[in-house]
């Protein structure tokens, strides 16, 4: 493919030179150094904006480079699989199967539904969320109550078992039964 090439450079020579055109040589784009940019700059404010436009163009080039694979088709080379295998009819069962599939494509409404039904499970979970934040500031609220009532780090157990005489018995009854690990 070179020697065609530049037969077609050396036919399109003279025209070239003649319109006063330029030669033209092909550079590889290179890729802007954000470290360098920000390095000149003084004030944190300015390598803040950098670098939010640093992260700008990354995701700029990664939504690219997505968009450039979603719209690569895989196209399959059934002649290079027809030389490679070597099973008779094979590859053609491979490729007739491969045809006959049908195209994938998704309902709009069926996208609706399921949006409604997403907002629905959102919502809910939404109420229990504020159930649960209920539930952690009463229970807050107990244990502070708790810590006022009672000092853990200078509680001595006989003067609380004074105090709670029913809750001793209730061991007590536990004790006699065996029930050493009843909730």
């Amino acid at each position: 493919q070179l020697p065609r090439t530049m037969s077609a450079l050396r036919r399109l020579a003279p025209t070239l030179l003649r319109t006063g055109a330029r030669a033209f040589t092909t550079t590889q784009p290179r890729a802007f150094d954000f470290g360098k940019f920000a390095e000149a700059v003084s004030t944190t404010e300015a390598r803040m904006e950098i670098e939010s436009m640093k992260n700008m163009v990354n995701e700029a080039k990664n939504k690219r480079l997505a968009e450039e694979k979603k719209s690569e088709l895989i196209s399959i080379d059934w002649d290079k699989y027809e030389k490679e295998i070597e099973a008779p009819g094979l590859v053609a069962a491979f490729k007739d199967a491969y045809m006959k599939l049908p195209e994938m494509k998704i309902d709009p409404s069926f996208l609706n539904g399921m949006e409604g039904e997403f907002n629905t499970l959102i919502a809910e979970a939404e109420e229990i969320k504020a159930g649960s934040e209920a539930a952690i500031v009463e229970l807050n609220a107990k244990l502070a109550a708790m810590d006022q009532e009672m000092d853990f780090n200078t509680m001595v157990i006989e003067e609380d078992m004074k105090k709670h005489p029913e809750i001793v018995k209730q061991i007590k009854q536990e004790q006699d039964k065996h029930e050493w690990f009843a909730l």
